[in-house]
């Protein structure tokens, strides 16, 4: 061969056969970016298969079925094959008390992203001792097209912490997922005391994108 960097593979979408082979010098880092409008550097590991997974810039930039995802070099567009794995990163959500003087019967806590809109499928949260049975809703304010703050609901769950019961981990599955950094996660207490609930993470799916090299950089 010429001695320069080839890559080769399938396109994002499409399985069966190569679709296409670029041969080019590498002047540059190979980068992946979100339409080009936002790039993450990529280091390759040498010739042959290549496999990066995609950090939560990306994610959270990225359409959610990352149809606008390029892998580029040198301005020319790479093939590659996504991966969506079952396994999920973990991330602390930093949390404050939001609650209202006026609803003294509301507990509300706000939670910060890292990054606005990354795509977490769950969060998860520690209550403190005691029986209670609450529910928990999760849900963020948006600008909708009349420039007024719209809430989303993002998810909910009910659960029960019994006498006899070891304590458990709250685990609260979203079926929307946030579009900006900052959610709202409240309960209602009724009569009874406010309950305590800490160390908040969120949890996103790993997607990665395997290409091939075939030549040594």
């Amino acid at each position: 061969g010429s001695g320069h960097p080839k890559f080769f593979g399938n396109s994002a979408d499409a399985g069966g056969n190569l679709s296409q082979v670029i041969e080019k010098p590498l002047t540059e880092f190979v980068k992946l970016g979100s339409g080009r409008k936002f790039r993450m550097p990529v280091t390759l590991n040498g010739p042959g298969t290549q496999q990066i997974e995609l950090n939560q810039e990306v994610l959270a930039r990225a359409t959610g079925d990352l149809r606008d995802l390029r892998l580029v070099c040198d301005e020319h567009q790479i093939p590659f094959l996504r991966e969506r794995t079952s396994i999920s990163r973990a991330i602390p959500l930093t949390q404050t008390s939001a609650n209202d003087p006026k609803q003294p019967s509301l507990s509300r806590w706000l939670l910060k992203l890292p990054t606005a809109g990354l795509p977490i499928t769950r969060i998860i949260f520690t209550p403190g001792p005691g029986v209670f049975q609450r529910e928990f809703r999760l849900s963020e304010a948006v600008i909708d097209s009349s420039n007024e703050d719209e809430k989303i609901t993002l998810g909910a769950v009910r659960w029960i912490q019994t006498p006899n019961e070891k304590a458990r981990d709250i685990v609260l599955e979203l079926t929307v997922p946030p579009r900006t950094d900052k959610l709202i996660l409240e309960t209602d207490n009724g009569d009874n005391p406010a309950i305590q609930l800490h160390d908040f993470r969120g949890y996103y799916p790993v997607t990665r994108l395997v290409f091939k090299s075939a030549a040594s950089l």
